[in-house]
C-alpha cells in the first residue's frame, strides 16, 4: 500500500465551545463533522453529500476523515486486563467548602461534573489527561461509575438542620 499524508485538517475543522455543544464545524459552515462521517457511514456517496451541501468540498470530507483519523490515534482505550472502577470511594470526594460540596476527584478543585462534561463535549480521555496531567485514567473511569451507580444515594438535609459535617455527605447505602 502506498503512503499517503493526511490532509492537514486544523484550518479547515473549527469549534467553538458555545456553538452546538462544542460540537468540530467544517470551517464556518453549518455542518459538523458528525454530519459528513454520519452520511459517508451511512453509504451515502462523496458525490450526493456535496450536492446535499453545496458548500461543502471534496477537501472538506477529506478533513473531516483525516480529524477523525487523528482523534482516533490519540484515543485511549482501557488495556484487557485493567479492572473497572466500580469502588469509586476512594477516589471520590465531598467537601463542604471546595466547589460549593460537589463530589471532586481526589480532593482536587476538578469535580465529577467536569470531566463528564468534558467526556459530552466529546474530549477523548488522552485529551483530558493532556490537558490536566494531575488526572489520571482511574479517575475518569470513577467519574463514569459514581454518577452510573444506581446504588448511589445522597442523604440530604435541610440548609441549617445540622452541622456541616463529614456525616451529612457520607453516601448511604441501600439495606
Amino acid at each position: 500500500m502506498a503512503d499517503h499524508v493526511p490532509i492537514d485538517y486544523t484550518g479547515i475543522i473549527t469549534v467553538e465551545p458555545g456553538k452546538r455543544y462544542g460540537k468540530h464545524f467544517v470551517r464556518d459552515l453549518p455542518v459538523t463533522v458528525g454530519d459528513v462521517l454520519g452520511q459517508l457511514a451511512a453509504g451515502i456517496s462523496e458525490e450526493e453529500i456535496l450536492n446535499h451541501f453545496p458548500d461543502l468540498t471534496g477537501k472538506d470530507i477529506k478533513a473531516c476523515l483525516s480529524f477523525a483519523a487523528a482523534r482516533e490515534r490519540r484515543s485511549v482505550t482501557a488495556p484487557p486486563d485493567m479492572p473497572a472502577v466500580n469502588d469509586y470511594s476512594h477516589i471520590i470526594t465531598i467537601e463542604p467548602g471546595k466547589r460549593f460540596g460537589r463530589p471532586c476527584i481526589r480532593g482536587m478543585r476538578i469535580t465529577v461534573y467536569d470531566v463528564l462534561e468534558w467526556l459530552a463535549g466529546g474530549m477523548a480521555y488522552e485529551e483530558i489527561l493532556d490537558e490536566f496531567p494531575e488526572l489520571t485514567i482511574e479517575d475518569i473511569l470513577a467519574s463514569i461509575a459514581f454518577v452510573a451507580d444506581p446504588k448511589r444515594r445522597f442523604q440530604l438535609v435541610p440548609q441549617g438542620a445540622v452541622a456541616w459535617t463529614k456525616e451529612a455527605f457520607d453516601v448511604v447505602s441501600e439495606p
